[in-house]
């Protein structure tokens, strides 16, 4: 959009605050740069991020980008800018590569601030970006700090932010009038309108209750049952809702399973129930369904195996043994026959929604009576409601409303359930699910059970000893200096029968000398944090070759790289990290976003590589394999 459309060029002193990046610019540039910013007589990029809210996004719609990017007239070339190119940034988009975008409106405008990753160079800061559009969501200007191709106003990082906020509009709905769907203006004085049944055509088929004393009329219309179809059993035992009642005495607890069909005719209506006995108690809610068998592993590594309930309340008790702070976690079993357990506080929920679709559902971060979806194939009719009242039930009747979040979308009809434990997975470890890009095949190892949250040995290290191949310790040690001794008689008792010996939290200050630690036979590689505790350090045995990788490091990230050559084989990675919790000064936010990076560039090296002192890692190109 030509900006002096929406305000007469000012000067440089007219404008109330520029950052150190305007100053810099030469004076062409700065010319224009200034020119931009005077819509809103403020510097986007000198405005601090804590006044900025990821809830105020404008309304893009495609046609404002095809119109920006393509159509609209370059103010360097003074003709259409073209930018087909950049519309090819809608990939990386859907591969996640964004820290934050946050929005507030000023001067009637809408600013839009953004910080992306570059997509070849991981360890490079993030680049800002920032974009001015108006209310209903045209784009005035854009500019990104970070590349001079972002001069032009359209790189890919600009074009990226956009395409995302074009996703957030189009999942959330935020779209104009005449895209929304028809609906009627009410009365002020109608807060609510009541509806019907549809009443059944002469055509309609009729099912007979089987029922001895059936006081209801006998013959029902499908219609009027929600029912699409005969049910299996019309011919033989099927009963009206009023006959299938029993008295409390009666009540037994019965099982469900997840719905295969979004045909409502095959609930429990269909199936020929016959009550043998009837039991009362109390049921675990959390605990697993059933143990997995070889049928579950078939369904697990089959590429269009669809997981069932059993796998993913699997990954529920895993989940929630990780974090016992979140609530939820809830057999999915209970959703379709509304039957959670009221929960309060923080909550991550996998739903069975229907039509063999898994969703999650959290409360994390959300005010009281909103929660967020996660939905890889999102839908915006019947599933949604589903989802929503099996939410309401959760919340006790208190949810407000269900708010849908831009995540990751799957490319096949079979991955939404490993979607679902990827976004639960990324809510426990605190890290937001929107700005991840998820390598199913991670969390699909991991439910088969070919790994361990927290692996080691289980008959004592002198068995482990025994076993050919290469063998690792890892310890949270808190405090080496205080443990040295002990470490090195327990390796001298194993006779130096373990190659490489990874630690965390070795509270050792910089000034230290490794002679003070010295282990005999062995080599030391240490990563001091600076300040007080953690610490990272590896013990490596002197008949390896390890090289210290400090070009994969770094400073904001507590861990080390080693590459370790073994001989007759080929080099493999060795990572050994340390995250404090959430109530350490140290804590970082971040950090799983920085080690995806770290681990984007030690992956396109092609080794194998084995990480230590992390349970769980959310990683697009992570590969367990096991070593020779």
């Amino acid at each position: 959009m030509d900006i002096s459309e929406e305000s007469d060029p000012k000067s440089h002193d007219e404008v109330p605050v520029t950052s150190s990046y305007a100053e810099n610019l030469e004076s062409h540039f700065q010319e224009r740069y200034l020119k931009k910013i005077c819509v809103v007589g403020l510097d986007p990029a000198a405005i601090l991020s804590e006044q900025f809210s990821s809830e105020c996004l404008p309304p893009m719609e495609v046609s404002d980008l095809l119109f920006y990017l393509v159509l609209e007239t370059s103010y360097y070339a003074n003709k259409q800018s073209k930018a087909f190119k950049s519309l090819e940034a809608c990939n990386q988009m859907v591969y996640g590569f964004f820290a934050s975008v946050q929005g507030k409106e000023i001067a009637g405008k809408i600013v839009v601030v953004a910080k992306v990753r570059h997509s070849q160079r991981m360890k490079d800061p993030l680049v800002n970006v920032w974009i001015i559009a108006q209310n209903d969501g045209a784009i005035i200007s854009a500019h990104c700090l970070g590349c001079k191709a972002g001069l032009a106003e359209s790189c890919s990082h600009v074009a990226r932010v956009m395409f995302y906020i074009e996703a957030v509009t189009r999942i959330q709905g935020n779209l104009a009038c005449t895209q929304a769907k028809c609906t009627w203006s009410l009365p002020t004085y109608v807060n609510d309108v009541p509806y019907a049944k549809a009443k059944p055509t002469p055509t309609d088929k009729l099912v007979e209750c089987h029922g001895e004393s059936c006081k209801n009329g006998k013959y029902f219309y499908l219609a009027c049952l929600d029912l699409k179809r005969m049910p299996n059993n019309h011919r033989t035992t099927w009963k009206c809702a009023a006959c299938k009642r029993v008295s409390p005495a009666q009540a037994t607890n019965t099982s469900t399973t997840c719905s295969s069909s979004s045909d409502s005719s095959s609930s429990e209506d269909e199936s020929d129930v016959v009550i043998t006995k009837v039991t009362q108690g109390e049921t675990d809610k959390t605990s697993a369904l059933a143990n997995l068998t070889d049928h579950h592993f078939h369904l697990i590594i089959n590429p269009t195996g669809w997981l069932d309930c059993d796998i993913i309340q699997r990954a529920h008790v895993l989940l929630h043994l990780e974090n016992p702070a979140i609530a939820g976690f809830h057999k999915p079993t209970l959703g379709p026959v509304r039957n959670f357990v009221l929960v309060s506080g923080e909550l991550v929920q996998i739903l069975h929604a229907g039509n063999n679709h898994w969703v999650c559902v959290s409360s994390i971060g959300c005010v009281p009576g909103y929660v967020n979806l996660f939905d890889s194939l999102y839908h915006d009719s019947v599933i949604i409601q589903e989802v929503e009242e099996q939410t309401n039930d959760l919340l006790g009747g208190r949810l407000i409303a269900l708010d849908p979040k831009p995540v990751q979308q799957q490319t096949n009809g079979s991955d939404c359930g490993v979607f679902a434990v990827a976004f639960a997975t990324s809510l426990v470890f605190g890290v937001d699910p929107t700005f991840i890009y998820f390598d199913t095949q991670g969390y699909l190892v991991l439910l088969s059970g070919d790994v361990s949250l927290n692996p080691g040995p289980v008959n004592g290290l002198d068995d482990v000893v025994k076993l050919r191949g290469l063998k690792f310790i890892h310890q949270n040690i808190q405090s080496l200096g205080d443990k040295i001794d002990q470490l090195r008689l327990l390796l001298q008792e194993l006779q130096s029968g373990i190659q490489i010996i990874t630690l965390s939290e070795t509270w050792i200050k910089a000034d230290r000398s490794d002679s003070e630690y010295e282990i005999p036979g062995y080599k030391l590689f240490r990563k001091d944090r600076k300040g007080n505790h953690g610490g990272v350090a590896v013990f490596v045995h002197d008949e390896l070759v390890a090289t210290r990788r400090d070009d994969l490091e770094l400073d904001t990230v507590e861990g080390m790289w080693l590459e370790i050559a073994v001989p007759k084989s080929r080099s493999f990675l060795v990572g050994n990290f340390y995250r404090p919790d959430r109530t350490s000064r140290y804590y970082d936010k971040d950090f799983m976003l920085k080690l995806n990076g770290i681990l984007d560039t030690a992956s396109a090296e092609g080794k194998e590589m084995l990480l230590f002192g992390l349970p769980l890692i959310t990683h697009s190109f992570l590969r367990l394999k096991g070593l020779p």
